[in-house]
């Protein structure tokens, strides 16, 4: 089973591990067309636009407890399946809180989907 330590998902037997790569979860300032870099610990499948999302935070934008609007983007993973890149179609907005998800659709080669999701925020700049 995964469970969530800090910025990571990590396995009692050390199987699919998510981080945030190059935006730290909280950052603030962050460059409006940033990519937002997931690396797991091993090769995964299932990573999609229903598995990977990039929403703003909802709640008058405060926080990622409640989800807004989705932001579209292409997704692309390296030839290991261990870092996959969420590459936002529009410029995002300045200012404004993001929240990042992987869901537990995310597997591992053998099938082993992650317990639990991965989150993550950032806030951009001007």
């Amino acid at each position: 089973m995964y469970v969530p330590s800090a910025l990571h998902l990590s396995t009692f037997r050390e199987l699919v591990r998510a981080s945030a790569g190059y935006v730290n979860s909280g950052a603030t300032s962050v460059a409006r067309t940033t990519n937002v870099v997931v690396t797991f610990s091993e090769a995964v499948t299932n990573v999609t636009s229903q598995t990977f999302l990039l929403n703003q935070a909802g709640g008058n934008g405060k926080n990622c407890n409640t989800l807004g609007a989705a932001i579209t983007g292409n997704i692309t993973g390296n030839p290991a399946q261990t870092i996959w890149t969420f590459d936002p179609t529009p410029t995002l907005d300045a200012k404004t809180l993001y929240c990042v998800t992987v869901t537990t659709g995310v597997q591992d080669l053998t099938s082993q989907p992650m317990a639990a999701p991965f989150t993550s925020s950032f806030k951009t700049g001007n």
